[in-house]
């Protein structure tokens, strides 16, 4: 349901993503190592952690940026890069976005917020996740 709008974000923003006349494969798409938090995800009703409710959902997208004559069978899969897609707030940003907001760090300058995923579709998809009893991260202790 937001794989769409992901792409066509991604797809509007190859020109800060790679070379003029490279293209863009995505070929995956995980969990990220750092966790975002803040009121929100109470405030919207959009928890993945029991113990710690203020946690985002956040995912890296991984791609490639592919030259003209090169194809994803020639690629070393050594020099992927990753957008981040925080799906408690439905935005798409920069991994140098992500690091201002993770670490807070003032002399760190934000990075770039790429997109924002359609709310209604976003929204649908945390009905969802909440009518499933769905939650990502149920048996892992907080942090302190």
């Amino acid at each position: 349901m937001l794989l769409p709008d992901i792409t066509q974000i991604v797809e509007e923003n190859a020109a800060h993503l790679c070379e003029p006349e490279e293209s863009i494969a995505i070929f995956g798409m995980q969990l990220s190592g750092g966790f975002l938090t803040s009121e929100l995800p109470r405030q919207l009703n959009r928890m993945i952690h029991a113990q710690v409710p203020d946690y985002h959902l956040c995912c890296t997208l991984d791609y490639l940026a592919l030259k003209p004559d090169q194809s994803v069978r020639d690629m070393n899969w050594t020099g992927f890069k990753s957008v981040i897609i925080d799906f408690t707030r439905g935005i798409v940003m920069d991994i140098q976005q992500y690091c201002h907001e993770l670490f807070q760090d003032k002399d760190t300058p934000p990075g770039k917020i790429f997109g924002k995923l359609e709310q209604k579709k976003l929204a649908a998809v945390w009905e969802i996740v909440r009518s499933e009893g769905y939650q990502v991260f149920s048996g892992i202790p907080p942090q302190s």
